[in-house]
Formats: structure tokens, sequence, C-alpha cells
């Protein structure tokens, strides 16, 4: 038992490790916008429910061990992890420009394998500890709780050790080795129980056991329907909660990638912890339910949805405690969920012939309700409402449950007290209780508990992309990060929009411009009203910017400019579908370079991509947020190179930098029939004047201020970051610490 237990724990270890980074190499490919997200994240769930049912049915064949058969599985996604990241590839090369429907098909069936086989293990091992007399509900509870701990420490070492220190492909490795440990480590305890022949003969049973093979309707105290009502709802509720903490942590962090993991780890090791007490309390449980029915049901409904919806009141509003008690409350909830599995399987499987497979039907619920609460919880909920409202919903369709529960109940007084009670609360819960407890929600998690109504935002879109919020100065925040500002006037310029028009100072004429990232469109306004310009194609990714430019005039008529196309979509995922497509100039106003995702806009593979799509003396201009490592791998993918400032300038062709030039598009630039500098006014004259002198200013980077001098060329930047690694999609650039990094760089060097 020892030994399975920690197989158990190892399996669960690489299964996390893959899903995240499986997750990511296709998204690598397809995008990373939600709807691309969504389809990966539910093909993925769908292999896993596939491969539940089969290891239920594998599970009924007597003659083979399906101690036999896990370590066999184990074996088989140990050597799929070997190929898969070549495997993702190569789907990519192939499927260049499907559509939603074949992008979930592709992704279904790239995973489809080793999903399988994982979602085989759990019912496999479950018929061994039955076979060998263990109880059900106990065998469920214990290897459910000891899989899902290996998946929750698997989301905390991956991003805080694996992830930056060995890249994708190491992490890979190492979750390969482990499923070939475990693989080979099963196969050792069947030969050692002399099971070679695979033939069961001798294996021992229990007299109650071989009744109830014999027993076609065993007795159970749930009715089978309402079983799988149970744990689908319960899946679907516990994923919606997670995908809404996600999107508030995600906020609270500033858009790091470790966001993800902190609350798919606290949920997960709250799931453990769950089905570990509920193990404990399966005797105690089943007499409840013999004399309450499904109260008891109810109550830990009751508990998950009160610690669920509170989860994110209290990240925002305990100060110096609201990491913690939310943390708290967030871990309530998922052991809440998390034990409603082992139980309803104690209640509603009795130890038999058919138990991996009944157990099976249940996972498969699960699942399903998992599925559905990620696509319509991330497509839709979150599309159409704010956070407080989509929190409101939840609460309402938990209490709903509850309630469902509640009228099973035999005692009418207590079902009287309940419903009154739900109704007391429920009533004012979207105009009264919600709001309230959210009030501030975006400017708390943006700025901290102690926000005060002055840094209150002005206007706040929330889609299934993101947050985007401005405040009353008309500063921007993109999904917790500063975005820059709403203005084109270059006199009051608090971000740096005059480098939008430093493109005329490199390039001679660019007719045809593509910007990845339209933002607010302050830049995308100013390249468009470029004399020479001529068609501009903006790739947007969160259709929220437009719905807040609308409100603000400076910015307006890039909705309405016959000159500028905008595309709702993923930068990456357009150039790939779009390879013929060709412009003078490429425009990246790009993010911050720890944020999550942001190396695939950063990586030597993004930037060959776009090196394709350049015109002849075209150029790719994008802002590397001051990265030594973003400006050394823009420096080692084009041979020539320039910084300008925090931006770099790259093109196949040599850069020089014409004065003259930039000072007549400075002079002739017109958004909407005012100049962009007068040069009839001294003060607008100085300005420009002062914008050009920055060309004057090369040599190396003053580490002192990271924009003087405001010139550096491609030899000098290598040479000051020649200690530096390039960004890769497998090393993921800045995203993830490098803890071990160095030491482990130093030890491949001394072994090579």
């Amino acid at each position: 038992m020892r030994f399975l237990l920690i197989f158990f724990f190892m399996s669960g270890f690489p299964a996390l490790i893959y899903q995240i980074l499986w997750q990511r190499a296709l998204f690598g490919i397809f995008g990373t916008n939600i709807e691309a997200v969504t389809l990966v994240v539910s093909s993925f769930m769908l292999g896993l429910g596939i491969g539940s049912l089969a290891g239920g049915r594998l599970s009924l064949q007597s003659k083979i061990s399906p101690l036999f058969l896990f370590g066999i599985f184990e074996l088989s996604i140990g050597i799929f992890g070997f190929f898969s990241l070549a495997i993702i590839d190569y789907v990519g090369q192939i499927t260049i420009g499907l559509g939603p429907v074949s992008t979930f098909l592709v992704s279904f069936v790239t995973v489809l394998i080793p999903t399988f086989l994982m979602g085989a293990t759990l019912p496999l091992l479950l018929m061994h500890l039955v076979r060998n007399g263990q109880q059900v509900g106990q065998s469920v509870s214990l290897l459910y709780s000891v899989n899902t701990w290996g998946s929750a420490v698997a989301c905390f070492v991956g991003a805080f050790v694996l992830f930056g220190t060995f890249g994708m492909q190491g992490s890979i490795y190492i979750a390969v080795t482990m499923n070939i440990l475990v693989g080979f480590g099963a196969l050792v305890l069947v030969i050692g129980k002399k099971q070679n022949s695979l033939i069961l003969e001798d294996e021992q049973v229990s007299p109650s056991q071989a009744d109830l093979e014999h027993s076609e309707k065993p007795q159970t105290l749930l009715n089978p329907t309402v079983t799988i009502f149970l744990t689908g709802i319960a899946g679907f509720i516990s994923l919606s909660y997670e995908i809404l903490w996600t999107r508030a942590f995600f906020l609270f962090y500033g858009g790091t990638a470790y966001a993800l993991p902190i609350v798919l780890g606290l949920f997960l090791a709250g799931i453990a912890l769950g089905a570990s007490i509920s193990r404990s309390h399966i005797k105690s449980f089943r007499n409840k339910v013999s004399q309450w029915q499904y109260l008891p049901f109810a109550l830990l409904f009751i508990i998950a949805n009160i610690a669920g919806f509170l989860t994110i009141p209290a990240l925002i509003n305990l100060g110096p405690l609201s990491l913690g008690v939310s943390a708290i409350m967030l871990i309530i909830a998922a052991a809440s969920f998390g034990a409603l599995l082992p139980l309803i399987s104690d209640l509603s499987i009795r130890a038999g012939r058919s138990s991996g497979k009944r157990v099976s039907y249940l996972y498969v619920a699960n699942i399903i309700g998992s599925t559905s609460g990620t696509i319509i919880t991330g497509l839709w909920l979150l599309d159409n409402f704010q956070l407080h409202r989509v929190a409101a919903i939840l609460f309402t369709l938990g209490s709903a449950v509850t309630i469902i529960f509640l009228f099973y109940q035999p005692n009418k007084m207590l079902r009287t007290v309940s419903f009154v009670a739900f109704a007391i609360v429920l009533l004012p819960m979207f105009d009264v209780i919600s709001p309230k407890l959210h009030h501030l929600v975006y400017e708390k998690l943006q700025f901290g508990a102690t926000n005060t109504s002055s840094s209150k935002f002005a206007n706040i879109s929330e889609t299934k992309s993101g947050v985007v919020a401005i405040t009353g100065n008309k500063t921007v925040f993109g999904t917790g990060v500063y975005d820059g500002t709403v203005h084109v006037n270059l006199m009051e310029d608090r971000n740096g929009l005059y480098r939008a028009t430093a493109i005329t100072a490199i390039h001679p004429g660019p007719k045809k411009i593509l910007v990845i990232g339209l933002s607010m469109g302050a830049w995308t306004q100013i390249l468009s009203n470029i004399k020479t310009v001529e068609h501009v194609t903006a790739v947007e990714i969160n259709r929220g910017y437009l719905e807040l430019i609308e409100k603000y005039p400076s910015v307006q008529s890039v909705l309405t400019n016959p000159k500028i196309d905008i595309v709702i979509d993923d930068g990456r995922r357009w150039l790939r579908r779009n390879p013929d497509e060709k412009f003078d100039v490429i425009v990246a106003n790009t993010t911050f370079f720890w944020r999550s995702g942001a190396s695939n806009l950063l990586s030597v593979e993004f930037l060959k991509q776009v090196k394709s799509h350049l015109n002849p003396g075209g150029i790719y201009f994008y802002n590397t947020t001051s990265s030594d490592s973003v400006q050394k791998t823009g420096a080692s993918v084009f041979p020539h190179v320039a910084r300008f400032e925090h931006f770099l300038f790259a093109s196949n062709e040599p850069i020089k930098f014409d004065k003259d030039r930039w000072r007549s598009a400075l002079g002739n630039i017109t958004v909407d029939g005012d100049k962009l500098l007068d040069f009839d006014i001294p003060a607008e004259r100085l300005r420009a004047e002062a914008i050009i002198s920055l060309v004057d200013r090369v040599g190396p980077l003053n580490k002192k201020d990271e924009l003087d001098p405001a010139i550096e060329f491609r030899d000098s930047i290598l040479n000051r970051t020649k200690k530096l690694d390039v960004i890769t999609e497998d090393n993921m650039g800045d995203e993830w610490p490098k803890l071990f990094k160095r030491y482990y760089s130093n030890m491949l060097i001394a072994v090579t």
C-alpha cells in the first residue's frame, strides 16, 4: 500500500507539469486569446474523462491485473511526454489557419492519448485496492487525495523552481523520468507478487466482496442519478469559482505568471485536503446521511459556497491579512468540494467487480461539470458581467443546489427555516451584498486594500480577455499592469508618445504598417496620420479596448479611420494565419517582459516570424521594457539593431537616423485636423528640437539611467549583454524565477 501511494503521488506531479507546459505550447500555436485557452483546457479535460471511462471498463477484466495496466499506462505517458513538444510543434506546422472548431479538434486529438492514459489510472488503481479488500469510499478518498497532493506540489515546484531553471524541455524530461520510475515501480510490484502470468487466480478476495460479485444491484444510500448530478454540479461551481479567483489574483499580482500556479496550487491542495479529511469521516458521514438524507451534502455546499464567495472580498478588504485570509477561504471552499467525490463514492458504490467502472462514471460527471464551468464562466459570464456580478451568480447557483438538497430532508421545520434564511440572503445579493463586499474591487486589486477614492477608475471594461481600467487622469491599466495613457498631445507627453514618430527618422516612406497591440489607440492614431502611410492593420486581443476608445475623443477616430483595419485576435496567431502579408513597419508597444506570456512576443522564434513579414528595408520597432535579455535577443536575430531609449529598432538593412526627415514629420502630422506639433508656436518647435536631439546621444547604456544615452547600436548591445541568455520559447524569458539557473548551467558546463 505504501508504495502504491508514493507511486500515485508521483503520478500526479508530472500530470500537472504536462498540463501547464502542453497548454503553453499549444497556446503558442493557437494563440493566447481566451477562446483558444478555453478550447485547449476543455480538450485536455475531455481526454481525461474518456480515459476514466475506459479505465473503468478495463477494471472489469478480472484476469488482467489493474496494477499491471497502471504501470504500462504510466510508461506510455512518459514515452509520449518525451516527444510531446516536438509533436505539438509538428502539429502547429501543419494546422496553420484553422478555425475554432478545427482548433478544438486538433488540440483534442493531440493530447488525447496521454490524457486518456492519465484519466484511466484512478479507476484502475481503485480496482486494485478493492480486489485486495479495501472499501470503495476510503480507497477513492485515499487515491484522490494523494494524486491531487502530487499535482498541488507540482504547481509550486514547477512555478518557482523547474520552469525558470530547466525551461520547458528540461521540465518535461523531469516529468518523464517520474513517469518511468512510477511505471517500472508498479511492474516490479506485480512481478513481486508472482503475477507474471497476469492471471489473478491466487488473488485474495474477502468473502463479503465475493458475495458482492454476484449482486446485480448492490444496496446504496444514494440514488445514482442524484450522485451524477452532485458530482457534475460540484465540478461546475468549483471550476467556475477557480476561474473567478484566477482573474482576481492575476490582477492582484500584476499579470505575473505566478498567479495561475498559486491559485491552482491552493485549489488542488484544498481538494486534496478535503479528500483526506473525508476518508476519516466516511463512517460517521454515512450514519448522518442515513438519518438526514441529503442534509450533510447541503452543509458541504453551504461551506464551499460561502468560502468561495468570500475569497475575493477577503483579498481586497483585510489589509496586511488579506492574502492569508483569502488563501484560507480558497482552501476551505476547495476542501469542501474535494470531500464530495469520495463521500459520494462511498454512499453510492459498493465494493465489487464494477466498482472501478462506477467510480469512472462519477469522475466523468465531475469532469463534464468542470469543463462546462470553464466554458460558460470563462467565455460567457466574464464576458458579460463584472466580478461582483459573476460572484453573485455563482453564489446563487450554489444556494439553489443547496435548497434542492434541503427539499429532500425529512425535518419540515428545518426545511422551512432554511428556505427563509436563503431567501433573506439571496434577495439583496445582487444589489446590496455583493456590490458592498466588492466595493472598489478593481482599484483595490490594482493599488492595494488601502486605496482611496482619489485613484478610483473613471472607466472599466471587463471582458473574457481581461480587465481594462482608466483613471481620472487617463492612465490606462490592462489586466493589472500599466498600459500607457490616453492622449496624442506631445506637449503633455507623460509616457513617451513621441517615440511613435521615430520610425520616420529610420524609414524614408512607410506605406503599410502592422501594429501588434492596439491598446487605447494613441500609437495607431499617430502612425496612421504619417503622410506616406496608406494602410494600418492593428491586431488587438482584447475587444474591451475598443469599448473604451469610443469614450475618448482624442483617439475615437481610430475606430472610423478608413486607413485602419482593427482585428480582434492574438498577434502571433494572426501572423501565422497570414504568412504572405508583408509590411514596411511592424510596431509592438510590448508589455513588460516579466508578465505571463510576454516571452511569446519576445522570443527568438517570434522575432524570426516577424522578420519574415518585413518588406525589403522594413523595420520592426518594439518595446523592450528595459530588459537587457530582450535587447540581446533582438540583436541576436536581426543583423542591424539600434536601441532607442528602451525601444528597439530591428531590420535586415543598416539603420540610419535622418534628423531632417523626422523634423519634417513632426511638423506635418495632423490628428483630427490638429497638428501634432505646430512649428509656428515657439514652445512646440522647441519641443520638436528636444525630441530630435535624442539622436545625438549615442553610446553604451548608462546603468544609472535606463534612457541615457538614447541611442545604442548592435555591437554595443551584444557586448553589454554577452553574459545573458537570449529569450526562447523553451526558456520563457524572465516569466519564472531562475533560482538555480546559474548552478544548473555551471553543472552542465562541467559535465560537457
